[in-house]
């Protein structure tokens, strides 16, 4: 189990990040050459690139965006989303292993903080599973896999908020297998999935604003980048 363990956590997690940013790498260079080549061929080429960047930031927060539409759920996946990026990040643990692996690290959260990031994270995620569960509207607009992420990634923060407690209900070694394998996991299907919004959503509403200068089906082309084939199938 030890050796397992051992090998998931170091050559296994340079293996897992490598994919990851290799993955993002080529889908976002792909996404800003393709939105460049239709841009050349658009006939209005007055784009407004100020304000493009300024209703991303709007759509980003939760505001008057989300009024009289799903506020609740906006404000928890805003919530959760936070927790999702912050606590894998600035988590000391995960912080000393990429050190261990790749030399260098950066300053991260107090424990305490951490900890409260984590059931913050755990509980938003719990409340999203259920409105996909409960909500009429909502399972109709989820597929299968988009249940799957959310559980892979309850799993890792529930594993990992036990992981240093002693009073944790798992097995250690087990907790931290399940832990390590499914945090590499969501790194390598990353790149592959409609995960990847987090690194292709600033190109969002870039490409919706251009769509509207492009000759016909452009804009399917952009849509296959950004939501692409490949992540459909997965």
């Amino acid at each position: 189990m030890a050796q397992m363990i051992d090998f998931f956590m170091k050559p296994f997690f340079i293996f897992s990040v490598s994919v990851m940013i290799l993955g993002l790498l080529r889908l976002f260079i792909k996404t800003i050459i393709e939105i460049r080549r239709v841009i050349k061929t658009a006939g209005d080429k007055d784009f407004k690139y100020t304000k493009i960047f300024m209703a991303t930031l709007s759509w980003i927060i939760p505001g008057k965006n989300t009024v009289n539409t799903a506020v609740v759920y906006s404000i928890v996946s805003f919530v959760f989303h936070i927790g999702l990026i912050l606590v894998p990040v600035f988590l000391m643990e995960h912080i000393i292993i990429w050190k261990g692996a790749f030399g260098f690290g950066w300053p991260a959260l107090g424990k305490q903080a951490a900890d409260v990031l984590t059931v913050i994270t755990i509980l938003s995620g719990i409340i999203l599973l259920g409105y996909r569960l409960f909500s009429k509207q909502r399972r109709k607009l989820s597929s299968v896999h988009d249940y799957l992420f959310l559980i892979l990634i309850l799993v890792i923060f529930i594993s990992g908020y036990f992981l240093p407690k002693t009073y944790s209900p798992f097995n250690v070694q087990v907790n931290m297998l399940i832990h390590i394998v499914c945090g590499n996991l969501i790194l390598i299907i990353l790149p592959f999935t409609r995960l990847a919004h987090c690194i292709l959503y600033p190109l969002l509403r870039l490409a919706s604003a251009v769509a509207w200068h492009f000759p016909p089906n452009a804009g399917k082309e952009l849509n296959k980048l950004l939501y692409g084939e490949e992540n459909k199938k997965i």
